[in-house]
């Protein structure tokens, strides 16, 4: 994963897909997280957004907070996914409620921002099935 990561910084997309691939593939929630983001934005593959939902899907599933605030951008513009707001609210909550850290504060104010945005085009009973999904989650 560190030479991935290495490779990412450098820009040298093709080898930082080459060597997260087997580890996504190996269940490696981080690699699964990174490839899924890879896959949004085309970077060193081509843009496909249903692989992108498919690879950060499997990333939040083990837990990965860092796919969190990810996943509810894709269900909220229904990239490779049905829009629905209810799935992006209880992900943006998710993933507001994992950033414990100072260096995660921008995740937490970015989170609260979609947060925000999407309680206003919601009902009161999707703001609360959302949180209630939130607060039944388990990895």
């Amino acid at each position: 994963m560190e030479d991935a990561k290495d490779a990412e910084s450098r820009g040298d997309w093709a080898t930082a897909i080459k060597l997260l691939r087997p580890l996504a593939e190996e269940g490696n929630a981080v690699a699964q997280g990174h490839l899924g983001m890879f896959y949004d934005i085309g970077r060193g593959v081509p843009m496909n957004y249903a692989e992108a939902a498919k690879w950060l899907q499997k990333s939040a599933a083990q837990g990965f907070y860092g796919t969190f605030l990810n996943l509810g951008h894709v269900y909220l513009h229904g990239n490779g996914v049905p829009i629905d707001f209810v799935q992006a609210y209880m992900w943006y909550r998710l993933a507001s409620n994992s950033a414990s850290t100072p260096k995660s504060l921008f995740v937490r104010q970015k989170a609260d921002s979609y947060l925000a945005g999407l309680t206003s085009r919601m009902t009161q009973e999707q703001v609360a099935e959302a949180e209630r999904r939130a607060r039944d989650w388990k990895p």
